[in-house]
């Protein structure tokens, strides 16, 4: 792997498209502690050539240059749902505030990341699926204890 995905403490994240199935542009796959998500196909706005005005306003893209930002997006999701507040449920709302901590180390972030991946045929990668935590079919507190076991394995019961 290149700098700097190589560096420790950074999260390496590949591209795959919509199934799951890494892209064939994929930089070397570190075995079992490589993730990858939706970088493969992705429609995405662009700049229209105001002098020549036929370029398309929609671009699809692929590469991990489009993986990466959608990935951090899902981190972001997870640190903000550390920093809610639950005005309904105190408890749960004392619960996210000790996780944040965590979330904001590379080892808590990686496990949750993991936790809510699926491993890809191959077992190279770990492809994110960002609804296997962040379902709004669950409610918030079952999502908080579930992010609360994965950082527990870790850290301890915080």
């Amino acid at each position: 792997m290149a700098y700097p995905a190589s560096r420790s403490g950074v999260i390496t994240v590949h591209a795959a498209s919509a199934d799951g199935k890494p892209c064939a542009s994929n930089p070397f796959a570190e075995l079992g502690n490589s993730l990858s998500i939706l970088g493969k196909n992705v429609e995405a706005a662009w700049i229209r050539d105001e002098v020549a005005d036929n370029s398309a306003a929609l671009r699809r893209m692929t590469g991990t240059s489009v993986a990466t930002p959608i990935a951090a997006g899902v981190v972001s999701l997870l640190l903000e749902l550390a920093m809610l507040d639950v005005p309904g449920d105190l408890g749960t709302e004392a619960t996210l505030r000790r996780m944040l901590p965590m979330l904001k180390k590379y080892d808590g972030m990686m496990d949750l990341l993991m936790s809510m991946a699926v491993r890809t045929q191959g077992g190279d990668y770990h492809n994110i699926v960002p609804w296997n935590v962040l379902n709004p079919s669950k409610s918030l507190a079952d999502i908080t204890k579930y992010v609360e076991w994965v950082l527990s394995r870790r850290f301890g019961t915080p």
